[in-house]
């Protein structure tokens, strides 16, 4: 037995802690409860983060167009 104590970090602890403090200075709040309701909160946010990738990958016009194709 030793007289010191090994204490063992994974190797992205760093990543957990720069989060949780990001999250520490501003919390997301949700306004319901229940993980359905969040899931019906937080949907339009991941939506729109999505089609602003899409128009960022393809540009507008071609967003545009594809849109339109999926719609007909």
């Amino acid at each position: 037995m030793s007289s010191y104590r090994r204490i063992t970090r994974w190797e992205h602890e760093r990543i957990l802690e720069a989060m949780q403090r990001r999250l520490d200075r501003k919390p997301t709040h949700f306004l319901t409860r229940g993980l359905a309701y969040v899931n019906t909160e937080v949907s339009p946010y991941v939506l729109a983060y999505k089609l602003r990738r899409v128009i960022k990958l393809l540009g507008m016009p071609k967003t545009m167009q594809a849109m339109q194709l999926a719609g007909a």
